[in-house]
């Protein structure tokens, strides 16, 4: 359910939805996406609004699209892996990672963030 805090523009609320979606699980890894289209009625959203959500998920890396722009099929290709870090273990990678805390709250960490385990 798309958030109704009026602060914020319509388009970080849809993807903010559409994260959660992701990181929760509901899409799965190379699962046809529904069309923009069927995105834009569910949010009650114009295209160029869902288009503009959509685009920063793929700036986060949580999101890559093989499908045409016209609202045709879309692929959710981004792969999640969770590791057990130890105390004093530092990790990096190059591409953006999705810190998620043990209360559910997450952060999308740039690529190149060196993050220490305390």
């Amino acid at each position: 359910m798309i958030s109704a805090d009026a602060d914020r523009p319509l388009w970080e609320r849809v993807a903010d939805e559409l994260r959660e979606r992701i990181l929760s699980g509901a899409w799965k890894r190379g699962r046809a996406l529904p069309t923009e289209d069927e995105l834009s009625q569910e949010f009650g959203c114009s295209r160029t609004t869902l288009r503009k959500a959509m685009a920063l998920l793929r700036a986060e890396g949580l999101f890559a699209d093989d499908g045409p722009a016209d609202g045709g099929v879309r692929h959710f290709s981004c792969m999640v892996t969770a590791v057990r870090l130890r105390p004093g273990d530092v990790v990096a990678s190059v591409a953006p990672v999705c810190l998620v805390r043990a209360n559910g709250s997450f952060d999308i960490l740039p690529g190149g963030t060196a993050i220490t385990c305390l």
